[in-house]
């Protein structure tokens, strides 16, 4: 992560369906991996760090950042200084990272939707640091 600001809340996300730190997708299954709640204080600007790493298979898929006021119904950021919030899983031996820097957020919760394509097995983790 970027150098921590003085009042940076720092966290790992995790899977959706087990709670771990770590998840693997497979085939087209979508799988989440969730930050839980953001202090209120601390939401302002969030950056979230992905790693995919492939196990077996050819590598394939997209891997996209979505919100939430509420944990329930999410949708896409407003801001970014990648200007994207997609980006595509490609097929090589070793970690890909992808990062995404979001500002000016109201957001409480956030995630990140991996969805694999073809016969497909990566293993995911995330990172994520909001500060204001």
């Amino acid at each position: 992560m970027a150098g921590l600001a003085a009042s940076a809340q720092v966290r790992t996300m995790t899977s959706s369906t087990y709670g771990l730190a770590l998840d693997t997708v497979t085939s087209t299954a979508a799988h989440y991996m969730v930050s839980g709640q953001i202090n209120a204080g601390l939401k302002k600007n969030v950056e979230i760090v992905l790693s995919a790493t492939e196990i077996s298979g050819t590598t394939g898929g997209t891997a996209t950042v979505e919100c939430s006021l509420d944990n329930s119904t999410w949708f896409s950021p407003y801001n970014s200084l990648d200007s994207t919030y997609s980006f595509t899983l490609t097929d090589v031996a070793t970690a890909q990272i992808y990062r995404w820097q979001l500002t000016n957020q109201n957001a409480r919760y956030y995630r990140v939707k991996v969805v694999g394509s073809g016969s497909v097995s990566v293993k995911i983790a995330a990172k994520m640091e909001a500060t204001n």
